[in-house]
């Protein structure tokens, strides 16, 4: 997300903050966290490798590191097959066995979605104001949230002694849009 561009559109305060780093309310510290990954992951050992490259590339996931995150979550691959027949793996990280989801104290995190902003929208227009519209790719939606680098290390992964971190909001958070 492109803050200086929302700031120049006039978006409102509560979205342009969010576009700064996703931060949480906690109900308390969450405690250090350590967990294998499922037998997904070995049994898609390739995918997962090519999954996590991607989110490297896309600077989602951080790693290797030279730090043992706080909290390493286990990790897996969803297998779906759509209607045309094509396989699809995900890499997903279960946040519920470590307690980090329980932890969250505002499981309603409202991020801004386009029907909030159709007001605002409506009265640029209404001030004869030019827009200019874009579109947004969907498949790593949450991927768009950047964290605040203090949460970090609450969200790692381990694979083959090697640890990562998201740099991102990651699917399955209990903070994360609904």
């Amino acid at each position: 997300l492109n803050v200086h561009a929302m700031i120049r559109y006039m978006f409102p305060a509560h979205i342009i903050e969010q576009a700064r780093g996703v931060d949480f309310k906690w109900r308390e510290e969450p405690q250090q966290y350590f967990r294998k990954n499922f037998g997904s992951t070995k049994l898609y050992k390739k995918e997962m490798e090519e999954e996590m490259a991607r989110l490297g590339k896309l600077k989602v996931l951080d790693g290797p590191l030279a730090a043992i995150p706080k909290i390493i979550s286990p990790a897996g691959m969803l297998r779906t097959v759509k209607d045309c027949g094509r396989v699809k793996l995900r890499l997903i990280v279960d946040q519920t066995m470590s307690g980090l989801n329980d932890q969250i104290r505002d499981k309603s995190t409202t991020y801004g979605t386009l029907a909030s902003l159709i007001p605002e929208i409506n009265e640029l227009r209404r001030q004869g104001k030019k827009l200019k519209a874009a579109s947004l790719d969907c498949s790593d939606f949450y991927f768009h949230f950047t964290l605040k680098s203090k949460l970090k290390g609450l969200f790692g992964i381990a694979d083959d002694g090697e640890f990562f971190a998201y740099e991102t909001l990651l699917f399955g958070s209990a903070g994360a849009p609904k």
